[in-house]
């Protein structure tokens, strides 16, 4: 019972941005979505007018911007978001839709898988966070596996490693298959910042959106639905 508890406090820890990536290039659908109270999150169009991110962002404030590579400002709007129903009473359900208008400079870099998901996998992830005292905006990829329970994707970051490890500005970043380049998954929590300042292997959550409930959610705001 400690254990849970003590896990669930650090997984509350807000932090700064992915670490053990590399830079991320050429992806114009992965975005930076910046709220008016200032919370930063990573978001990622899956068409021309969707961004898919984590519920728990959208709680936070009205989104203020949309920035993409080299935070140039995508010239959208926001339209309407969507928390998923359950995601007050579900952690595995963090998963949110914003609508915006017609993003012209969309790629269609990324499509859903639709596959039950293995136990383990090796994933690539993505973040548009943002890291060190002068705020640098940080775009990055890297690689992790993912263990899953039921929905909920758990991953294990070294402090001193190259394995990639979820932050919380990236929270709403795509977990991507590398093979396929479907998504499979948003990024959710982590455990950064107290890992790091005691020297613990970080610990980070995603939330699978293959689940039929999280699909049928997704789905039913894509395209020019508001």
């Amino acid at each position: 019972m400690h254990l849970w508890i003590l896990v669930v406090l650090l997984l509350s820890v807000q932090s700064e941005a992915l670490v053990g990536g590399g830079p991320l290039k050429d992806h114009r659908d992965i975005v930076r979505l910046i709220f008016t109270n200032g919370w930063i999150c990573t978001g990622v169009f899956l068409d021309e007018y969707t961004i898919l991110t984590a519920a728990h962002c959208l709680n936070a404030a009205p989104l203020a911007q949309v920035l993409s590579e080299e935070d140039s400002v995508v010239e959208v709007k926001a339209i309407a978001t969507f928390a998923h129903p359950d995601f007050a009473k579900n952690a595995a359900s963090d998963i949110g839709i914003i609508k915006t208008e017609r993003n012209r400079t969309f790629q269609g870099n990324f499509s859903i898988h639709e596959q039950p998901l293995s136990l383990s996998r090796e994933v690539t992830l993505f973040g548009c966070g943002k890291a060190g005292i002068d705020g640098q905006v940080v775009r990055t990829t890297g690689s992790n596996r993912f263990i899953r329970f039921g929905s909920m994707l758990y991953f294990l970051g070294l402090t001193n490693g190259d394995t990639a490890s979820i932050a919380p500005n990236d929270s709403g970043g795509p977990i991507v298959d590398p093979g396929t380049k479907r998504i499979i998954g948003i990024a959710s929590k982590t455990t950064l910042k107290t890992s790091e300042k005691y020297g613990l292997p970080i610990l980070s959550t995603g939330v699978s959106i293959v689940a039929p409930a999280s699909m049928k959610f997704i789905r039913s705001h894509l395209g020019n639905n508001p």
